[in-house]
Formats: C-alpha cells, sequence, structure tokens
C-alpha cells in the first residue's frame, strides 16, 4: 500500500499539493506546541526530502519504461 501511495505522490500533483499542505500543518502545530521554530523547519525539511525522494523516483522509473 505504502507503494501505491507514494506512485501516486510521485505522479499526481493534486497529492502533492496536500503533501505539502499537510507539512505546514504539522510544521506550524508542532511550533505552537514547543514553541521552537526549529522543529517546524526541521519537519518542513524532512517532508521536503521526502517528497524530493519521491519524484526523483518517479522520474527515474519513467525514465526506464
Amino acid at each position: 500500500m505504502a507503494r501505491a501511495v507514494f506512485d501516486k505522490l510521485g505522479a499526481d500533483l493534486r497529492f502533492q499539493v496536500a503533501y505539502v499542505v499537510l507539512a505546514f500543518a504539522v510544521s506550524l502545530v508542532l511550533v505552537v506546541v514547543t514553541e521552537r521554530l526549529g522543529a517546524g523547519g526541521l519537519v518542513l525539511s524532512v517532508f521536503g526530502l521526502v517528497l524530493a525522494g519521491v519524484k526523483y523516483r518517479h522520474e527515474q522509473v519513467s525514465l526506464h519504461r
């Protein structure tokens, strides 16, 4: 199931936008709860790295087809 979600995330722009909105929501909640701006930045960075990795993997698989 996770593979299907990652494939959809790499291919569909709507899922990418929803993922980014989720990342902002999680980081905002974390900043409010912990009162540390760095924690929110770390969450955004991790979400961004995951999204970049998924998009890169999707592009590589598309090139080899």
